[in-house]
């Protein structure tokens, strides 16, 4: 793939994923709310996909804030957490790929700043497969399922600049 059709794929995912979640994006103010107490029991042991993943939050609680649930503090919300281990869990190559994205974009949205934003770029902006970058947004669309996250999202990465420059 050229560095042009590089570019093109995306800027087409970017503006794809931009467009749908400005859609959705509702009105109102909000700042990114702080991580919901987590229960103090520890977290049971389950496995998906040879994966260790935490409960399944609860989806009140897990909804009440931008971060959601992380009881295994690890920078990925746990529902996102357990989708990883379905969708990428047995796929060595990709895991780490998808872990990395989830948890920058977690970290773009929850504490966004500069450094966060350019963080989360790097974690698609050179790749070349396309069926990991539509993997990718669909993750991306899975993590920001809420109004709020939606609208810190759109905060974090308004006037983001993605280029294949260095690729």
């Amino acid at each position: 793939m050229t560095q042009d059709q590089r570019m093109h794929a995306v800027l087409c995912c970017a503006m794809a994923l931009a467009s749908t979640l400005l859609a959705a994006c509702g009105g109102g103010g909000g700042g990114a709310s702080q991580q919901p107490s987590a229960p103090e029991t520890p977290a049971a042991t389950e496995r998906i996909n040879g994966q260790q993943v935490p409960p399944l939050p609860d989806p009140v609680l897990n909804a009440a804030t931008v971060a959601g649930v992380d009881i295994n503090t690890n920078g990925i919300r746990d529902d996102i957490d357990r989708r990883i281990a379905s969708e990428f869990g047995a796929d060595a190559g990709f895991l780490p790929k998808a872990q990395d994205h989830a948890r920058r974009l977690n970290a773009a949205i929850v504490t966004p700043s500069p450094a966060a934003q350019q963080a989360y770029v790097q974690t698609f902006r050179c790749l070349e497969d396309e069926a990991l970058l539509k993997r990718l947004s669909d993750q991306t669309v899975a993590t920001l399922n809420t109004a709020e996250r939606r609208r810190e999202f759109t905060r974090a990465t308004s006037g983001m600049v993605v280029s294949t420059e260095g690729c």
